[in-house]
């Protein structure tokens, strides 16, 4: 199982943002994934079942979604039948599925000031065009790393997201899109 302190900062793009962004970290970075990743989330909490590159995991994560540093735990799943089997866990101990989402992603290692840095391009349809950068270094404390990633944006000409504005954000994705 894999565990972290997850450091990383979210920006919601207008399109001509994230056209602009996409393109910069295209030559900065290495891309790490580009594809469809297919998420159910659950609540309360933030536990999330996920696949991408063909597989699933589960991850748990603390706080709230616009929250700079989090603890993060992921686990890989063998098959489809342990993905089922968490279904129903989370069934039984009453977590609310939020509608699923498919993003479009694009993820890019990049290094700035001699630092590691993960930049996440998410074009979520009917929701947002998501920038996540995430500090992926192991020098930086997590005041130093979340002030790189401010630094990175401002250079970028981008803000991190308002907790309450993207938490309502979320809401009125939710509303018209119940299973």
């Amino acid at each position: 199982m894999e565990h972290n302190i997850e450091i990383e900062l979210k920006s919601v793009l207008e399109a001509d943002e994230f056209s602009r962004v996409s393109k910069h970290f295209a030559k900065i970075g290495k891309v790490l994934l580009d594809e469809i990743v297919y998420t159910e989330k659950y609540a309360p909490g933030d536990i999330r079942l996920r696949r991408k590159n063909g597989t699933w995991s589960v991850t748990v994560k603390s706080g709230f979604a616009a929250d700079a540093v989090r603890n993060e735990k992921e686990m890989p799943l063998a098959n489809e039948q342990e993905v089922d089997m968490l279904r129903s866990l989370f069934s039984m101990l009453g977590l609310v599925q939020a509608p699923p989402w498919d993003a479009i992603r694009r993820d890019y290692v990049f290094v700035h000031n001699g630092e590691q840095f993960e930049a996440s391009m998410q074009d979520i349809p009917n929701f947002a065009r998501i920038l996540e950068i995430e500090y992926r270094g192991k020098n930086l404390d997590e005041p130093a790393a979340e002030n790189e990633i401010r630094t990175i944006m401002k250079e970028l000409g981008v803000k991190p997201v308002n907790g309450e504005e993207f938490a309502a954000k979320i809401a009125a994705y939710k509303a018209p899109n119940k299973q």
